[in-house]
């Protein structure tokens, strides 16, 4: 997002928006899309709806996409948020689970990668952690970072095909206990939408090895928000180098903003609040 490309969840809904009113497409296509589309709309009412208190902010044109998924399974047509949108309780059928894992891979598959902003901060022996679905990186930094440095951490990639990770962190394991609502489908829709962060770390395991050879000392981050459904990735880091790492530095438009408070908490578990540092995230023109 700070090359100005197109990839923020906002887009997304931008994206399912276009390809509804697009005249060449087909009608039964457009059914799958405005389906996705009511349901994603209703699942952010609801999460916008619900008193939480540990809630830090509403989702806005599904700017907290990967959050109101865990709201899907709880929708029920009799709630005023889904009657606004037209829902019904028959949309929610195991294919919508697949057809949103295709349309957002469309989408991610027809974003523009190449920036004409760049910075000077990368280094060729740097490591990245890339929680970017794109390949912003390479089709930008070609001569000063090394592609096997890189690890999409949320990229599944094989011959065949690529499969994005995403999804939500709450837990469904106990039986949901709401009268009236579809306990099953509850379960089934928000096991389904669940990050398994467990599996990801795990296929990961290289890379974190990589990372504890290469004695790390200092971290940057840029543009992540440390949500609780990605913080076991970073957890990881800080627990394999807690003796090599001195230094933490967070984006200056970060470090200006609320995420401050969040990361100075966050590190107190390792002793090192007060070593956190802002950097330049100025991008320069080419």
């Amino acid at each position: 997002m700070a090359h100005n490309l197109r990839t923020s969840f906002e887009e997304f809904k931008k994206y399912i928006e276009n390809s509804i009113n697009k005249s060449n497409k087909k009608e039964k296509e457009k059914e799958k899309l405005r389906t996705i589309y009511i349901i994603l709309n209703s699942a952010e009412a609801s999460y916008n709806h619900k008193e939480n208190i540990l809630k830090d902010s509403d989702s806005s044109e599904w700017n907290l996409f990967e959050t109101i998924l865990a709201y899907i399974g709880s929708l029920n047509e009799k709630e005023k948020y889904c009657k606004e949108n037209s829902f019904r309780n028959d949309m929610l059928q195991e294919n919508v689970l697949r057809d949103l894992q295709s349309l957002f891979t469309q989408w991610i598959n027809s974003i523009d990668e190449n920036s004409i902003r760049r910075t000077r901060l990368f280094k060729n022996d740097d490591l990245f952690l890339n929680f970017n679905y794109t390949k912003t990186l390479q089709k930008n930094y070609r001569f000063s970072v090394c592609n096997k440095n890189i690890n999409h951490i949320h990229v599944l990639e094989n011959k065949c095909n690529k499969q994005y990770h995403y999804g939500h962190g709450e837990n469904f394991i106990k039986e949901v206990e709401s009268p009236g609502l579809d306990n099953e489908k509850i379960n089934f829709f928000g096991l389904n939408t669940k990050k398994d962060t467990k599996n990801i770390i795990q296929n990961s395991k290289r890379f974190y090895e990589k990372l504890q050879k290469s004695k790390i000392k200092e971290l940057f981050f840029w543009g992540f928000s440390l949500s609780n459904v990605d913080k076991p990735y970073i957890e990881k880091i800080f627990e394999d180098n807690k003796s090599t790492i001195t230094k933490v530095y967070l984006s200056e438009y970060q470090f200006n903003s609320r995420d401050k408070v969040k990361f100075v908490e966050f590190l107190k578990k390792y002793n090192l609040e007060n070593k956190l540092e802002s950097f330049n995230d100025h991008l320069i023109k080419q």
